[in-house]
């Protein structure tokens, strides 16, 4: 192999290892959001249950 092709497969390494790292970053981001998101919906689905029991109670009277 020549000495310019080792370079260019060194240089294509280095590359790969920062997009997998960044990947890795972007990953971990997205599934702390989707957590978030989650806690999210699950305390808004108990504001949804909350707001009709009480207009449920509030009809009734």
């Amino acid at each position: 192999m020549s000495f310019t092709l080792l370079l260019a497969i060194g240089a294509n390494t280095r590359e790969f290892h920062t997009f997998t790292r960044e990947f890795g970053a972007n990953t971990r981001e997205f599934h702390a959001f989707t957590r978030e998101f989650g806690a999210n919906t699950r305390e808004f689905h108990a504001f949804t249950r909350e707001f009709g029991a009480n207009t449920r109670e509030f009809n009734a009277r």
